[in-house]
């Protein structure tokens, strides 16, 4: 069975992020980030056997045209699309070219947009078949194998999804509790070489820490996506996966892509340490609250090899 997932071309020539929380113009950041979003599902997926394809379209050139023909001659099974708030409509519409070029597939929409209205995003148009509500990984990888089984997607937690006239929702889904069940992002299956640090040019990858943040900002779209409960993986973990990354893919430098990175001091400070035994020589960038650093953690920080910190100063 075969699976496709894919940010979607660019809309009147702005390329977007499209990762949680952060829905943005490229140059909000002056350069692309590589879809870990995607590449974690496409990840999960592939270890459960199914043949895996993703196409970072934007960011890749890819216009319609050329997306058409990728999807007639790979003939997906399943068609995973990444949504934004700033891009909804162009997102939405691109399940009209999914089934206009593999009328047999099955389209899926998923993001923080159409998880918040999934009855809005479905009615946009009738070729959208369905909307994870949440977090992307475990539930893509159950509906691939509903799909594969045969079973069909209704009744599915965490899904909401067409039938005949109807729009049915699942019961929503518990977030994922262990974040180190998810296996590592497929870069693989991307081009590394499209996804570079401003002004150094140096290619650099995303890696999760953590998900969910026990923040009330009014103006942060992320609790519905990852909820407001903090889940931490295993700092071995993490630093294994930036070693991996190095090995594997020759990148010394790193994002992570947490929601408040910092939240929990003593994660840093043991993560840190990890690092510095583990893969030492990494650069990397975090985000934090001005009230949630100390002079020692970020001593810590920067003999580990971080060199900037984005700072949320909104209130």
């Amino acid at each position: 069975m075969k699976v496709y997932l894919l940010n979607p071309p660019a809309v009147e020539g702005v390329k977007m992020v499209r990762e949680g929380r952060c829905m943005q113009r490229v140059g909000a950041w002056t350069a692309p980030w590589p879809p870990i979003t995607l590449t974690s599902a496409a990840a999960a997926l592939r270890r459960e056997g199914f043949d895996v394809r993703v196409s970072d379209c934007a960011i890749e050139g890819m216009g319609e045209s050329a997306l058409a023909t990728a999807l007639e001659r790979e003939r997906p099974d399943l068609v995973v699309i990444n949504t934004a708030t700033a891009s909804i409509d162009s997102d939405l519409r691109t399940a009209d070219l999914v089934k206009e070029a593999a009328p047999a597939s099955f389209a899926v929409a998923t993001g923080i947009h159409v998880s918040v209205l999934p009855d809005e995003s479905l009615e946009a148009t009738r070729n959208l078949d369905a909307v994870i509500r949440g977090e992307t990984e475990s539930a893509l990888v159950e509906l691939a194998g509903r799909l594969r089984e045969g079973t069909g997607p209704e009744g599915m937690k965490g899904l909401s999804a067409r039938r005949g006239e109807d729009i049915r929702h699942g019961p929503d889904r518990p977030f994922i509790e262990d974040l180190d069940e998810i296996p590592f992002p497929a870069w693989d299956l991307i081009d590394l070489r499209n996804y570079l640090l401003p002004f150094t040019d140096r290619p650099f990858l995303m890696v999760t820490s953590g998900k969910g943040c026990p923040g009330r900002c009014s103006f942060c779209p992320a609790k519905p996506f990852y909820g407001s409960r903090l889940r931490l993986r295993d700092p071995a973990r993490v630093a294994e996966e930036i070693a991996w990354d190095r090995s594997e893919f020759g990148v010394k430098d790193f994002l992570f892509w947490t929601e408040s990175f910092t939240a929990k001091r003593d994660f840093v400070l043991a993560l840190c340490e990890e690092m510095g035994r583990t893969c030492p020589g990494v650069r990397w960038v975090c985000n934090s609250r001005v009230d949630a650093v100390d002079p020692e953690l970020l001593r810590e920080m920067k003999r580990a090899g971080c060199w900037m910190v984005g700072y949320g100063v909104e209130s």
